[in-house]
């Protein structure tokens, strides 16, 4: 019995709205009321059970339909039915379409968070009804950020360590002795007129590697400077007992430009290696030219001389991989070296010797 006035009380509840809204079909002509079956019929009562030998406890529905109140709401929910007496009794209902939702009524999706377009990444698709965004250019873009992750970490490009064929090389050293060079009056020397030694030395090389299978070797062209002044000398010193012996107050300019052809191999075999020692030789040209203070044309000449050279790098860049990247990405400098090198320049003419000994410092940048 609680079973039967459970389903009951359920079937109570969804006829309730049915009810309501089948009040705009009561008029129609399909409804027949209790007082036209009877007229229709005179033995009919009216009561839906009445042919099946059922006592119904429903109420009849009345010729004008009214809305039920809360007292009649209450006396149903209250009255007991024989579950057996229900059998499959059902009441048809009237299919209604539901109303469609208003557009105005639709929520679009809020927006997930976005992050602003940096260099080389791809915007999402656009989605609907997700409002406009504006991508612009991250300012870490140039330095390499390309991608912004969920979680706020910031992803940057790397750069491969490309292969290098070409190079430039800075010294700046010192060189002893100085020239040994003889005026032609067969007594006066250099050492006689210009500054002793040591004097300074300044050179470019310039450096393209073709073979780098083992090692690196490269060939160099170069060009440099040393230069040194002093005082010209009396063939025939003056009778003044003021100055003995008296010194001219001219001036003469020294300058030596060689100009070098080398090769040079480098120990190095690996992209990481921070220390490479390297070696090489060739020769040169030097080229000599005497300047007077007093004017007049300068005075040059030219001797050929053998060059040999050992030294070794420490690579900055690959010490220091934050200093290599903005040293790529800056300048499209690939490595940076200090270099500590020695040099013996041989002199091949007995008048003009250029021989000397060169300890210099270097700094090499390859490219």
């Amino acid at each position: 019995m609680n079973q039967a006035k459970k389903i009951f009380t359920i079937a109570i509840l969804i006829s309730i709205p049915i009810y309501s809204r089948a009040q705009s079909s009561l008029t129609d002509s399909s409804y027949i009321s209790p007082e036209e079956i009877q007229a229709a019929d005179p033995g009919a009562s009216g009561d839906p059970f009445a042919d099946t030998g059922v006592k119904s406890t429903l109420p009849v529905v009345p010729s004008t339909p009214t809305k039920p109140d809360a007292n009649s709401m209450e006396s149903l929910l209250e009255s007991e039915v024989d579950a057996n007496a229900l059998g499959d009794t059902k009441t048809p209902v009237q299919d209604e379409a539901l109303p469609a939702f208003p557009e105005s009524a639709v929520k679009a999706p809020k927006a997930a968070k976005q992050f602003p377009l940096v260099e080389g990444s791809i915007p999402p698709p656009p989605r609907p009804n997700a409002p406009a965004v504006e991508y612009i250019d991250h300012p870490l873009s140039k330095q390499g950020l390309y991608l912004i992750d969920e979680e706020g970490r910031y992803h940057y490009k790397t750069y491969e360590f490309e292969k290098t064929t070409q190079s430039s090389w800075i010294h700046v050293g010192s060189a002893t002795p100085t020239p040994d060079i003889v005026a032609a009056d067969g007594v006066t020397t250099y050492e006689d007129l210009y500054t002793p030694p040591p004097y300074p030395i300044v050179q470019y090389d310039y450096e393209w590697q073709p073979f780098q299978k083992f090692g690196k070797l490269g060939l160099q062209l170069g060009f440099g400077a040393f230069f040194s002044k002093g005082r010209g000398q009396y063939t025939t010193q003056p009778s003044d007992p003021d100055c003995s012996p008296c010194e001219p107050e001219e001036e003469f300019t020294f300058v030596g430009v060689p100009l070098s052809a080398n090769v040079v191999y480098r120990f190095e075999y690996s992209s990481r290696q921070w220390l490479v020692p390297y070696v090489g030789g060739g020769g040169s040209y030097y080229a000599l030219v005497e300047v007077r203070q007093s004017g007049g044309t300068p005075k040059g000449v030219g001797t050929p001389a053998l060059t040999g050279f050992g030294g070794a790098m420490l690579s900055v860049s690959r010490l220091d991989p934050s200093a290599r990247y903005t040293l790529i990405s800056e300048y499209g400098i690939q490595n940076l070296w200090f270099g500590l090198e020695y040099r013996v320049v041989q002199g091949l003419s007995e008048e003009l010797d250029v021989s000397a000994n060169i300890l210099a410092l270097a700094l090499v940048f390859d490219y």
